[in-house]
């Protein structure tokens, strides 16, 4: 699914750069491209961003100690 029509970027690619560390919209943009042309997908990549954010946090939030 193309989020960006201007520069032809994929969710994929987007959610890819979030899993390899993009922390804004302007990382994004720096490694995708998205959002730097008409600038209208931008609203859906920061809710993209948040999103995966999220899921990252609470992923990350419960501290696991392993007894042996």
């Amino acid at each position: 699914m193309i989020i960006c029509s201007c520069k032809g970027v994929t969710k994929k690619e987007i959610l890819s750069a979030i899993k390899n560390g993009a922390q804004s919209i302007t990382d994004i943009q720096i490694k995708t491209k998205a959002s730097t042309g008409c600038g209208r997908c931008k609203n859906v990549i920061i809710s993209m961003l948040e999103k995966e954010q999220t899921k990252i946090f609470n992923k990350n939030s419960q501290l696991r100690i392993k007894f042996d």
